[in-house]
């Protein structure tokens, strides 16, 4: 087997190892409940997920992200949509170990998925970006 070969075979497996970890990461927020009082909401639908925090509709965006020719993560932007325009506020990162980060290096650990806060947490770091956004930034 040649190189190229080798690196195409390890994506494809940590792709597959990523992608049973993200079903696994949708599958827990479902069981936890999606609301947190005024905060806003987390719902996944299919294999999407959706959110509403601080009265702001979010669409999630997933992507695989990969260093160094591997997948090591999916990256989840959490952003506004506007005519088709996708503002992001938010990013977080779910590795195939199930740990969730602020950074695409996998360096700044946020939380486990499966944290039974996970969905406050989530909602609470969403608001405070949304908060230092241009939708709450003050008119020029």
């Amino acid at each position: 087997m040649t190189t190229k070969e080798q690196q195409i075979y390890s994506a494809i497996a940590a792709l597959a190892r990523l992608r049973e970890i993200d079903s696994k990461f949708r599958d827990y927020l479902k069981t936890v409940g999606t609301s947190i009082n005024d905060l806003g909401s987390l719902m996944v639908r299919d294999t999407e997920i959706c959110a509403t925090c601080l009265g702001v509709e979010l669409k999630i965006i997933k992507r695989p992200v990969a260093t160094d020719g591997i997948p090591v993560a999916f990256e989840y932007v959490f952003g506004e949509e506007h005519e088709d325009i996708l503002t992001p506020c938010w990013r977080m990162y779910l590795d195939s170990n199930g740990s969730l980060y602020a950074d695409a290096e996998c360096q700044k650990r946020l939380w486990d998925f499966n944290n039974m806060y996970i969905v406050k947490n989530i909602l609470l770091e969403v608001g405070l970006a949304l908060l230092r956004s241009a939708r709450f930034a003050p008119t020029r």
